[in-house]
């Protein structure tokens, strides 16, 4: 944030393959543009950085260091500097397999918490999207198993869900234990 209180055109290029400007400006040609980049606060060409709605920059480091972020942590969701950065914006700034993890996780984060269905074979427990969902059951598009809405156990064709076992137990220790 101490970057943003700068001003950018006066501002020498630190990376390493440049030198900073000279004092005798006659010999020196003049360099490109310098912005500061807001999240790690080194300076790059404008060129190279993403500029947002807010006028502020982010480099592509930054930029896909956030967007990873955003798929990892909900709190994270969605990427925002002043407002909300689209991945359309940070498209070019962003790798093919960063792109598409976001977009995956973007579903998942956009779906009410109430109306998430995760796979219930235990060591899958990918999140099934909404167009993979029925009235009675969520079809994972990871493992193919059927998980039952009603209940979230794996689908029980033919026996209602107080016919699963898993959940009487479940249901009799809650009701043992006053939880319920």
């Amino acid at each position: 944030m101490a970057a943003a209180g700068r001003n950018p055109s006066k501002l020498a290029h630190r990376h390493k393959n440049h030198e900073p400007p000279h004092k005798d400006r006659d010999s020196t040609p003049k360099p490109a543009k310098i912005r500061s980049r807001l999240a790690c606060a080194d300076d790059l060409p404008a060129h190279e950085m993403m500029r947002l709605a807010c006028d502020h920059y982010y480099c592509s480091s930054c930029t896909t260091r956030m967007f990873n972020l955003a798929t990892c942590q909900e709190s994270s969701y969605p990427p925002k500097c002043c407002s909300q950065i689209s991945l359309t914006a940070a498209r070019e700034h962003l790798d093919r397999d960063t792109r598409k993890r976001y977009e995956k996780k973007r579903i998942e984060w956009d779906t009410s918490a109430k109306k998430r269905v995760y796979c219930s074979r235990k060591n899958c427990n990918t999140f099934i999207p909404p167009d993979s969902v029925d009235r009675k059951r969520a079809s994972c598009l990871e493992c193919g198993r059927n998980t039952c809405l009603r209940c979230k156990a794996p689908e029980h064709q033919g026996r209602q869900c107080s016919d699963n076992e898993a959940l009487k137990t479940t249901l009799k220790t809650l009701e043992r234990k006053g939880w319920m």
